[in-house]
């Protein structure tokens, strides 16, 4: 072992042989397990040991008399996400991909990471949910036909083409993410224990829903004077099945999260936002038929049942746009009262979709600093490598979507009602004329319902 790195991991009480056992996963390099080892002393040393430790090979990093930095990335050595030099940041968010299904597929979604991670050399990574389908998983002894380690190799598989890149990466639960042998707070143990040096995930607090809670900061560029935060970006937890007290139909961002934002962005400093959830928010329905949109939508929304009030607060926190996964034939955006409601593409070769004539995608977004971010610059990357600037919705949208979709309308036409009742009720539209619409439409709606979201 070089002597740099020895008397860095001295420094830091760690033994190197248990710290690699820990933290490495199949396909993992030492250097990388010994970096997810560790990072929170990395950060927290001064610039100099840092360096002491980068020069002697261990981490791609370009050091100089005031500090290291790392090579080609928007990750400082202080652990801060920078602005490039030109003034942009650029989020490329990958969603649904869905691993675990099948060796061929995987192999197609590897190749997929690969192509968009090559065109596009982003400064950030999202994945928004829906990293494996863990419902492959379903009915064995315990709930789970796959055994202890199926979601660590595919954990190791999935996020090994962001760790060759060096790019800084997080991520957010799906709805099907948990269905395997992990709960959703042991897969963002899994995470924090192994992404390595660029990975960004962070256990939520205990007080919110879910476990997949947290935000990132985006800083100035190097020496561009003040240091407060630029941009920022919420991840938030939307949950599997059901938004409690209803058990029925997709999961939400919880009251109760949405209750640790609004604490957590008042003792903060302001910065123009935006947020990422897996499950869409009800408005996205009304941002489709309301307002002038770009893109496709070819399958119902599958939002959650129930408002929790996030498009709400994100208005008042100034979250000028919500990025969202789940429907795969979906990849539209609009702007609705100053927030920017939109699908990210298809990534994976998992699930189901996308519709027949669609590349698989990444949609990007681009920051700058101080702008306003339900209007910031967005485009597809597409597998091929190509960049798509999204066209003006020009299908027909015709009847308007009433409720958000869910599995357990199929046959239950009295579930479904009281389902567009409450979202009725929810917006101030509900009267008693209305009733006798509504009642037809339950009907109609529930012997139409497309396929299962698998």
């Amino acid at each position: 072992m070089p002597a740099g790195c020895a008397l860095f991991l001295w420094s830091c009480s760690l033994d190197t042989t248990s710290a690699v056992k820990l933290f490495q996963l199949p396909g993992m390099s030492v250097g990388e397990a010994l970096l997810a080892a560790v990072k929170p002393r990395l950060i927290a040393l001064p610039a100099t040991l840092v360096c002491l430790c980068c020069l002697a090979g261990v981490c791609a990093v370009s050091c100089n008399d005031t500090g290291c930095s790392t090579a080609d990335s928007s990750l400082a050595s202080d652990g801060r996400l920078r602005f490039s030099s030109d003034g942009t940041f650029r989020i490329l968010q990958m969603t649904d991909l869905h691993y675990g299904e099948s060796k061929a597929q995987d192999e197609r979604s590897d190749a997929f990471q690969q192509a968009v991670l090559s065109a596009e050399k982003p400064d950030l990574v999202i994945f928004s949910g829906d990293l494996v389908s863990g419902w492959v998983c379903r009915g064995g002894q315990g709930g789970s036909a796959c055994g202890p380690g199926w979601w660590e190799a595919r954990w190791a598989q999935l996020t090994a083409p962001v760790r060759a890149a060096a790019v800084p990466w997080a991520i957010t639960l799906g709805n099907h993410d948990a269905e395997a042998e992990l709960t959703r707070r042991q897969i963002v143990d899994l995470a924090v224990r192994t992404q390595g040096v660029y990975g960004l995930t962070r256990q939520g607090p205990a007080a919110a829903s879910g476990a997949s809670n947290y935000w990132l900061d985006i800083h100035p560029a190097a020496g561009g004077g003040a240091d407060a935060p630029a941009a920022r970006v919420w991840l938030l937890d939307s949950g599997d099945r059901y938004c409690p007290p209803l058990m029925y139909g997709w999961g939400c961002v919880a009251e109760d999260t949405l209750s640790w934002v609004n604490t957590t962005a008042s003792r903060m400093p302001a910065a123009p936002s935006i947020a990422f959830v897996h499950i869409p928010i009800p408005q996205f329905i009304d941002v489709w038929w309301d307002e002038p949109t770009v893109g496709n939508k070819q399958e119902d929304v599958a939002c959650s049942v129930r408002d929790t009030g996030l498009f709400q607060l994100s208005r008042a926190l100034g979250i000028g746009a919500i990025y969202s996964g789940h429907d795969h034939d979906n990849d539209y955006l609009g702007v609705m009262q100053g927030v920017r409601l939109a699908y990210g593409r298809k990534s994976g070769y998992g699930g189901y979709g996308p519709p027949q004539g669609w590349q698989r995608g990444a949609r990007v977004v681009q920051l700058r600093p101080g702008e306003d971010t339900s209007r910031s610059e967005t485009w597809i990357r597409m597998e091929d490598g190509s960049k798509v600037y999204q066209q003006k919705s020009d299908e027909p949208k015709g009847a308007r979507q009433m409720v958000c979709v869910a599995d357990e309308f199929r046959g239950d036409p009295q579930l479904l009602l009281r389902a567009i009742e409450l979202q009725q009720q929810e917006k101030g539209q509900q009267n008693a004329a209305e009733t006798r619409m509504l009642q037809l439409a339950a009907l109609e709606l529930g012997a139409n319902l497309g396929p299962t979201k698998e």
